[in-house]
């Protein structure tokens, strides 16, 4: 039955529902509208419409006349009109038949969601409504709430289970129209869903497909469609899956195509060949199986059967039928495609095969004829900038592959335009190739190794690490081959950062992991001697006899000596006595046998057998074998070899000990010349500056000091040493041990200072402290046997003295130590001597005048004694050819303490009248700075040789005391009393101040400030005896160090003298005085001084000139 005829019935129904007026009220009014209202009821709703909408409108006070029009619209199909009516109406007031009505029109007018409210209300009224329950379920089915009216409907069946002859059928027939509604929203839905699968969206209809399926798993349909939509999907497995167990003689031809297309799409050729023959089998004619077939042959490698096949179809199809004609074709030219690409095909893998037999040049071409016949194949440009990689055009490479999409390029590719941009400098797109192909394969050990180790070569030593421990942690039991390469790669990164411990332990790891890998066998070798441990590395080489060359092995041995060289320089400094040199001995002994195995292998004179001797040459400067350093190095350079600045550095220290000063210093400059610019070799420069200054050349001494050294470096502080600066040095050791008092430096230099400057006690004093905290300290033992020598301690000196030869023989600071002891225990002659003469007939001292006094010391008895032998002889002649003589002889001894000196002497003359006579001296000196001495003589030799002359003598009483404050002043009081036998007393005092001037290496300058005055009480005596007289002068001594080596030196000094003379009643004069002198000096064992002087001075107030020579002597023996 049509759902469209259930408003006729329901208005039957509805019927007797308009109340009819009674005849009592009826009007005319009331009589047109009762008869429209029995027209409606007549069956002719339509004819009564005009009255019932005029009283309507004339009379809308008459709510009953408006509801009869609704309801009579409703009647009439006007159902629009009845809605828009009913706008007027409340509806909670409006009678229930109208509000049944007008339900009616809103649903049969498409207002279904007022149809349901309408509905509601009655049913809100009347639960029991049975018929408000139907309409209500017509209602929901045509809102498509489909599950809502059966829902209801169930309700209906529940809620009333007794329902009359006239409600079962308006019940059957609702709920067959919702179950068609129901049938038709799900068709329509299903058509939905293949329509928009069709418009393009497969993917979107796969759920709901899938779903329908898995509901109704008997509905072919379902499956088949399914099937299709997946094709459309390119969902091919799972269209391979489904139709692949279907039965072919009965599943429609367009299923199968679909699932041969998904076969073919997977490249289940075989699969896809089977279908299609299956659907020619029941349709031979099926134009798009012939062309999947003969394309699913094609790809299987049968182009030549799919063309045979294609050329005999197409021949039955007349050429008017191009639609049935395309597929074939199109599948013709794509067999073709195929024929051909199987040719290019074999020639591609023959022109791989030549690039990987090592002819990627050969192969060039092809690959190229390739990539331009068939440019949409990726394989061919791939191989193509594969090939020209390994063939080192690696910038065509990067071309050919430059717009490759990196998401799908092989592996392998990636990875080869990676080593390519390598190649060519560009790290930016090499480290990004590499990170693409991690991306898309982060397990690829492979690549993990070649960018960690692209990594470290851009010095990102960090990130590589951190990629081989990724793997490394996430692969713990990974195969060996894998972890080596892994741990190679980490090595690899290890020694980039040059952390060459790290390096080698990882390759301690890979040997546990195979103990044959040569490799790590070769490289842990190598990186041992690289950290510094060559003796360990030959360790490793004993145990691993494959894994270096004769070379390399030559050179861990070369290492080895080398680090045996420093290791004999640090017990040098450590050690004592003959086991200092224990490692320097071994070096040799290595030295010499690695000479030896190089001079087996024909390696003489090679760059390895030089580097050994230059090695060599290093171990026996710090043996101090420096004659055998200056021949290796005058045979090295005769042979005209490139010495490194090291070994010339060597070979200066060899000239400079052995006192060639000038050839030092050529090869120090020399050496630091050649040196790296960031090199530092302090020592270099200090043994230049102790050339420089030994060759007396303290210009160039100055100028390197200026040019390396800051005030307080070590070296600047040497050098005020080296150029006498003691004031500097002394204020730099004193700031530095008033913040740091233990700084054994500083207290070194402080107590070089001290000995220089004459304070021996201060001296000998600082230096016992340095042994105190440094009792091995070499510096501290020499200066302090040095003090104890120059103090007179002798027992104390000549122990320490020798203890220091015993352990340090060939030391020079040593050696000069003990030739000073030497010199203290030798014999010792000297000589004093002047020859004058003056041309004043008065002359006070005669006309010529000789003086000469000579000493001869014996060795030290018991060590403070001496026993001297002296000679004296003066004489001079006077201007009446008298001449004066007194020439005296005279034995005694001498001791000598630290605070004591004392010297007894017995004399006499040496003509016969004897005249013996005795002279005692004592000095005490209570410290650095003081001394005091007391002598006296009883038969003087300061006296007048005209005294002498008329047999007059005299004793002398001397007392002395002397301030010096160090080598730059000196103050000296002197107070004499001289009785002669001829009752004249003589007093005297004679004051002087020593100020130097200027000190400089070569040049020093000294004045002397002197004052003397004397009085005597005897006059009208034979000899020069002013009563009283006094004198000042000032005298200038002006010394040059003309030539020096070492001990042995040449001076010349001149000495200028200006003062004033007074005698008493004689008035004042003026005095002159100079000299000039030389001295030579050798060695320290002679001495010799002479010169000649003039001296202009009054007396008597006469002036008088004299002029002398004069020559002294020291000799020790």
């Amino acid at each position: 039955m049509c759902y469209k005829k259930i408003p006729v019935i329901f208005l039957a129904l509805a019927l007797g529902a308009i109340p009819c007026p009674s005849s009592a009220q009826e009007t005319d009014t009331e009589q047109n509208y009762r008869a429209a209202l029995e027209t409606a009821r007549a069956g002719q709703p339509q004819e009564a419409l005009p009255t019932l909408r005029a009283l309507a409108e004339q009379h809308p006070d008459k709510i009953n006349y408006l509801y009869d029009l609704i309801t009579v619209l409703s009647w009439a199909g006007q159902h629009q009109e009845a809605v828009q009516r009913a706008e007027k109406l409340e509806l909670s007031n409006t009678p229930s038949y109208v509000l049944d009505n007008l339900a009616k029109s809103a649903r049969s007018s498409g207002h279904y969601p007022l149809a349901e409210k309408l509905y509601r209300t009655l049913l809100g009224r009347d639960a029991k409504n049975w018929q408000a329950y139907v309409g209500l379920a017509f209602t929901l089915a045509d809102s498509q709430r489909i599950e809502e009216s059966i829902a209801l409907l169930n309700d209906i069946k529940d809620r009333f289970t007794a329902i009359d002859q006239d409600g079962q059928q308006p019940l059957k027939m609702v709920q067959e129209y919702v179950a068609q509604r129901h049938l038709q929203q799900i068709e329509a839905q299903y058509r939905a869903i293949l329509d928009r699968a069709r418009a393009g969206h497969p993917r979107d209809a796969l759920p709901y497909l899938r779903q329908q399926l898995q509901q109704h798993p008997e509905e072919t349909r379902y499956r088949y469609d399914l099937i299709t939509v997946l094709d459309w999907a390119s969902q091919d497995q799972e269209a391979i899956r489904l139709g692949g167990s279907l039965d072919r003689q009965t599943t429609p031809s367009y299923v199968l195509l679909s699932v041969a297309k998904a076969a073919r799409n997977t490249r289940d050729y075989a699969l896809a060949i089977a279908l299609y023959q299956a659907i020619l089998h029941r349709e031979p004619n099926n134009r798009q199986a012939q062309a999947g077939w003969a394309l699913a042959l094609s790809d299987n490698q049968q182009p030549d059967q799919a063309l045979r096949w294609l050329n005999i179809w197409l021949k039955t199809i007349p050429a008017a039928q191009s639609a049935h004609r395309k597929p074939l074709l199109e599948a013709r030219r794509y067999a073709a495609i195929r024929q051909e690409k199987q040719q290019a095909e074999a020639r591609y893998q023959a022109s791989l095969a030549q690039a990987r037999a090592g002819d990627p040049q050969g192969a060039l071409p092809t690959l190229r004829e390739l990539v331009k016949r068939y440019p949409e194949d990726m394989r061919y440009r791939y191989d193509l900038s594969t090939v020209l990689a390994w063939a080192g055009q690696d910038r065509e490479a990067l071309q050919v592959g430059g717009r490759f999409d990196r998401r799908q390029t092989p592996v392998y590719v990636l990875t080869t335009l990676a080593k390519s941009a390598r190649n060519v400098g560009n790290d930016t797109l090499a480290t990004e190739l590499y990170r693409s192909v991690l991306r898309r394969d982060p397990g690829n050990w492979q690549i993990r190794v070649e960018l960690a180790k692209w990594l470290a070569d851009q010095r990102q030593a960090d990130a590589a690490l951190q990629l081989l421990h990724a793997q490394l942690r996430a692969n713990p039991s990974s195969p060996t081959p894998e972890r080596t390469a892994l741990l190679h790669a980490q090595a690899y990164v290890f020694e980039r950062q040059t952390d060459f411990l790290q390096a080698a332990a990882t390759y301690q790891e890979i040997l546990q992991l195979d103990p044959t890998d040569r490799t790590a066998q070769r490289q842990l070798v190598l990186l041992t001697d690289r950290i510094g441990a060559p003796q360990l590395a030959l360790a490793l080489a004993a145990r691993y006899p494959e894994a270096l060359n004769a070379q390399e092995l030559n050179a861990i041995k070369h290492h080895s000596t080398a680090l045996q060289i420093r290791w004999g320089e640090v017990w040098n400094d450590i050690e004592t006595g003959p086991a200092r040199f224990a490692d320097t001995d071994r070096a040799l002994t290595d030295s010499s046998e690695l000479q030896r195995s190089l001079r087996q292998t024909d390696q003489q004179g090679t760059p390895a057998m030089n580097h050994a001797i230059f090695d060599e040459m290093v171990a026996l400067r710090d043996r101090i074998r420096m004659q055998e350093v200056i021949a290796r190095y005058e045979t090295l350079t005769a042979h005209h070899v490139d010495i490194p600045p090291y070994a010339l550095a060597a070979a200066a220290d060899a000239y400079l000990y052995e006192r060639q000063p000038e050839r030092a210093r050529q090869l120090y400059r020399e050496a630091l010349a050649q040196q790296s610019p960031n090199a530092q070799n302090p020592e270099w420069q200090r043994g230049l500056f102790y050339a420089e200054v030994e060759s007396e050349d303290f210009d160039s001494a100055q100028g390197l000091i200026d040019k390396v050294t800051q005030p307080g470096d070590k070296l600047w502080v040497d050098s005020r040493l080296a150029f006498e600066r003691w004031d500097e040095a002394e204020q730099w050791a004193a700031g530095v041990l008033a913040k740091a008092p233990a700084n054994f430096y500083a207290r070194s230099k402080q107590a070089s200072v001290q000995a220089a400057r004459g304070q021996r006690r201060a001296a000998h004093r600082t230096y016992g402290q340095m042994l105190a905290d440094f009792p091995d300290s070499l510096t501290a033992r020499i200066g302090h046997a040095e003090t104890q020598l120059a103090l007179a301690r002798y027992p104390e000196a000549e122990r320490e003295i020798a203890d220091l030869v015993a352990d340090y023989p060939e030391n020079r600071a040593v050696q000069r130590t003990a030739s000073e002891w030497r010199e203290q225990n030798s014999w010792l002659f000297s000589l004093d001597s002047v020859v004058g003469g003056s041309n004043d007939i008065s002359a006070v001292f005669g006309n010529r005048d000789l003086y000469a006094q000579s000493f001869l010391y014996s060795p030290p008895i018991d060590y403070y004694y001496r026993g001297y032998v002296r000679l004296f002889d003066s004489e001079a002649r006077f201007q009446d050819n008298q001449k004066a003589t007194r020439s005296r002889f005279g034995i005694g001894l001498e001791k000598r303490t630290t605070d004591w000196e004392w010297v007894a002497e017995l004399n006499g003359n040496l003509d016969s009248n004897g005249d013996l006579g005795a002279n005692l001296a004592l000095v005490y000196k209570p410290n650095d700075f003081w001394s005091f001495k007391g002598a006296y003589q009883s038969n003087t030799d300061d006296i007048p040789l005209k005294a002498v002359l008329n047999d007059i003598q005299a004793q002398l009483y001397l007392i002395n005391a002397t301030y010096s404050p160090n080598e730059a002043r000196q103050l000296r009081f002197t107070f004499g009393y001289e009785p002669f036998d001829d009752d004249n007393n003589r007093f005297f005092i004679n004051n002087s101040w020593l100020e130097r001037l200027k000190n400089a290496p070569h040049y020093k300058l000294d004045a002397y400030f002197n004052l003397y005055a004397s009085q005597n009480s005897a006059s009208n005596v034979p000899y020069f005896n002013p009563e009283q007289d006094a004198s000042f002068d000032v005298t200038l001594v002006n010394e040059w160090i003309s030539w020096r080596e070492y001990e042995s030196s040449f001076k010349q000094r001149l000495v200028l003298t200006l003062g004033d003379y007074w005698q008493k009643n004689y008035g004042n004069g003026e005095i002159y005085g100079m000299r000039y002198e030389q001295e030579w000096e050798r060695a320290r064992d002679i001495d010799v001084r002479y010169g000649l002087g003039w001296l202009d001075r009054p007396y008597d107030g006469a002036p008088e000139n004299r002029f002398y020579l004069y020559l002294t002597l020291s000799k020790r023996f």
